[in-house]
């Protein structure tokens, strides 16, 4: 999809949640990255793109040490209540 639009994968992540006003703050020290995560106006993402995306599967999260993990935070769900560790 990034290839398609001359985006990055970042790049494509963030105008997906923005695409469905979501609000996103990106984070990050480097002026280059920086500049991309601003990037995001000059494209749309399809239908069939935004749709492909919202079903994917893969990565599991954010990118964590694991598929049950964001990398900020776990959080274990069970039937009876939810956790969340910091």
């Amino acid at each position: 999809i990034g290839k398609a639009h001359g985006k990055t994968g970042t790049q494509v992540a963030l105008k997906w949640l923005v695409q469905q006003r979501i609000p996103v703050i990106p984070k990050s020290k480097n002026p280059k990255h920086l500049m991309e995560n601003m990037d995001l106006f000059d494209f749309q993402l399809t239908s069939s793109e935004m749709a492909w995306l919202t079903a994917a599967t893969s990565p599991a999260t954010a990118g964590g040490p694991n598929a049950h993990d964001s990398g900020d935070c776990s959080v274990a769900i069970d039937e009876e209540h939810v956790e969340v560790h910091v």
